[in-house]
């Protein structure tokens, strides 16, 4: 027997501050034609950081960007790329079953500056680099000794095809989602693209830097090794086993771990051009799992007895502002299959599939809600 419920809660993810400068962020790039040179192509890199509201002091007002040769690894240039703007987020208005709401606000930091390159094989490596991350990230072992790369590449010639004029996916800011500690929530992580490559998306390692510089000139060459995760973490499980990501769509959903506090997040994004991996755009964020709770109604995604045809069933989302239950366990041409307690038991005539829903009154201060899922 299966029951199933399907249901979907927009949350809103904070980023939060680190103590040092391992932010987060994400290298794009556009390819905007051939150079000013023979044989050289002309590309605009965009370098994005992440900073909490109460942390934009510390960011610098210039960074360092290593391009490398795709093909030995071997440094190109350094380019330093001035801070070209700062644009703060926040949000402000939090749907009332989330209590307490969180703070929520960060500064998108970019660094813009338009390359020529040589027209290689091999394409390049973009990268740069902060010596250390905050403390008490949860995923993390000795996070405030582990350092951060940001790097993205340009595609080169790939099986005698060229490839290098090419952009790499769009990131959608996006990264305004409270998680609330043991609640579902979603996290989109969508891209587009502008040449109309497939896009595809997985959980992937987050990058470290074994220097102890504070910005690196140059950055150290690739390639990069992962960050130490916690136990019970891992590149491809950054939120734990109950957290995954839709290949085709960027989205992240689950429940979100019981421990409170900020989780690193990198996502990486493969890029096809007829059926040949291209390009590799990482993203990554440090996220807060906010101790928050979400009063509403919230079921497993499916319910299997193999014993007998008796299941007892209970809210997954506990909250003191609910004050009513109503469950209808999805017995077909039947009335009486309903109950008004909070944990009913109740046993079916026969196997098979059944819709359970669940409809839950949450009293907030003067007003009344309904949610029905």
């Amino acid at each position: 027997m299966k029951l199933f419920l399907g249901l979907v809660i927009l949350l809103f993810c904070s980023l939060h501050a680190f103590a040092h400068h391992g932010k987060g962020g994400s290298i794009s790039y556009e390819f905007m034609g051939a150079g000013t040179a023979a044989n050289t192509s002309s590309y605009k890199i965009t370098v994005q950081h992440y900073v909490n509201c109460d942390r934009l002091s510390d960011e610098p007002s210039n960074i360092y960007l290593g391009i490398f040769d795709g093909s030995n690894n071997s440094l190109v240039k350094t380019i330093t790329i001035q801070r070209t703007s700062t644009q703060k987020i926040q949000k402000v208005s939090f749907d009332p079953c989330i209590s307490p709401a969180p703070t929520i606000c960060f500064y998108l930091v970019t660094y813009v500056t338009t390359t020529d390159l040589a027209d290689n094989t091999g394409g390049y490596v973009l990268a740069e680099q902060e010596c250390c991350r905050a403390d008490g990230i949860v995923n993390v072992n000795n996070p405030s000794s582990v350092g951060f790369t940001n790097v993205n590449s340009i595609p080169g010639v790939i099986n005698a095809i060229v490839f290098r004029q090419n952009s790499s996916p769009t990131l959608i800011i996006k990264d305004t989602v409270v998680i609330c500690h043991g609640s579902y929530f979603t996290v989109d992580f969508g891209a587009t693209d502008i040449d109309g490559d497939s896009l595809s998306y997985s959980f992937c390692d987050a990058t470290a830097t074994g220097s102890t510089s504070r910005q690196p000139d140059p950055p150290s060459s690739p390639p990069y090794s992962s960050v130490p995760y916690a136990s019970g973490y891992s590149g491809s499980s950054p939120l734990g086993n109950e957290v995954t990501i839709d290949a085709k769509t960027g989205m992240i959903s689950g429940t979100a771990p019981a421990t409170v506090g900020p989780y690193i997040i990198s996502v990486c994004i493969a890029e096809f051009r007829n059926g040949v991996q291209i390009g590799n755009t990482k993203k990554e964020v440090l996220v807060t799992v906010a101790d928050c709770s979400l009063a509403g109604a919230s079921l497993k995604v499916s319910y299997i007895n193999c014993d007998n045809f008796t299941f007892t069933f209970a809210n997954e989302t506990t909250s003191s502002n609910i004050s009513s239950y109503y469950w209808d366990f999805g017995v077909t041409n039947v009335s009486t299959d309903t109950s008004t307690q909070s944990s009913p038991t109740y046993t079916y005539d026969d196997t098979g599939s059944y819709v359970l829903k669940l409809r839950v009154i949450v009293t907030l201060v003067a007003q009344t809600r309904q949610l029905l899922w």
